[in-house]
């Protein structure tokens, strides 16, 4: 049953769902039942498919969004007022740092977001 937990993972959906769409796919690869694809493609797209890709979609925006303004916002601190004090180098070096952390803390929060949007424990 690997496929019914891929499934169920990736959608954030019921194991009632997880389960038909692994017996669709268990029924059209050894040919029992003989559905066409476009069942089973409908069935997949049924289960929240398309809701699954727009939530990553919203986490990568929202991802990009929080660092593209915190970058935005610090550099123009940096061209503003560090640079003429301390040269351009060292103006980098102090922002580096800070852009590091707030890279890792905006994926961890998007991610926490996504998953809490699919139903899952983060």
């Amino acid at each position: 049953m690997p496929i019914q937990i891929q499934v169920e993972q990736l959608l954030g959906r019921s194991i009632e769902c997880a389960r038909e769409v692994a017996e669709l796919t268990t029924r059209n690869r050894t040919g029992e039942h003989g559905r066409p694809l476009r069942d089973l493609i409908h069935n997949i797209e049924c289960t929240g498919a398309r809701q699954g890709v727009l939530q990553i979609f919203k986490a990568g925006v929202l991802y990009f969004s929080l660092v593209f303004a915190t970058g935005f916002v610090l550099g123009s601190i940096r061209v503003l007022w560090i640079i003429p004090i301390l040269g351009v180098r060292w103006a980098e070096l102090m922002e580096l740092p800070v852009m590091l952390v707030v890279t890792i803390l905006a994926a961890r929060w998007a991610a926490r977001i996504l998953m809490a949007h699919a139903g899952c424990a983060a």
